[in-house]
């Protein structure tokens, strides 16, 4: 069986969770994860319902369930410790330490590891010095500063200033997975348990 990958974002309604859908299937894609290893991918709206689709999905799919969601916050400690603290999640009897993933602080941290993409995708007008930190250390970056940066650095382009709905799919599935690795270790840990569950013959 293969991985089937819970996803925070997308909104509440089939069609609006399509792009994100495929942009997470071309990321992934591209770290090497092409039929038959691709996972199943789901996009579950909000962050609370994505955990509670996860959870039910631990009854059918058992280890081959894996949830995604942004960290929100810096991360101190596992990703199970940070969302008990944060959300009052209650990891379930039977979901593993390798089970839970965390885009870190938010997926718009991970946009900031190729400036270069970004400039070119805003087109003129981008303001680069806008954005906060560096490349190569996307999550030590606070979310707000990063919002704030991505708003600041796109508000006079041609594609006018950032929005979720508007880019980030488009984003996303830009991205280099391997610069993105280097750049995000959470996102690195999220390949390797993706790999771990690959049937054997495929790894």
């Amino acid at each position: 069986m293969s991985a089937r990958l819970y996803v925070e974002g997308g909104g509440d309604r089939r069609e609006q969770q399509a792009p994100l859908r495929q942009a997470f299937a071309t990321l992934l894609d591209k770290a090497g994860f092409r039929r038959p290893r691709a996972p199943a991918i789901v996009c579950a709206g909000s962050r609370n319902q994505a955990f509670r689709e996860f959870s039910n999905a631990l009854k059918a799919h058992g280890d081959a369930a894996l949830l995604l969601v942004d960290a929100e916050d810096a991360v101190d400690g596992t990703p199970w410790d940070h969302v008990r603290r944060r959300d009052g999640w209650v990891r379930p009897d039977s979901a593993s330490d390798d089970q839970l993933h965390l885009m870190v602080q938010m997926m718009e941290n991970w946009f900031l590891c190729d400036r270069s993409m970004l400039a070119g995708y805003f087109g003129s007008g981008f303001g680069e010095r806008h954005l906060p930190g560096a490349e190569h250390d996307v999550e030590s970056l606070n979310k707000q500063r990063v919002a704030e940066g991505l708003r600041m650095s796109t508000r006079s382009s041609q594609k006018r200033e950032y929005g979720k709905g508007a880019h980030s799919a488009d984003l996303l599935a830009r991205l280099d997975p391997e610069r993105l690795r280097r750049a995000a270790p959470h996102f690195d840990k999220l390949l390797a348990a993706l790999s771990a569950r690959l049937p054997q013959g495929n790894r």
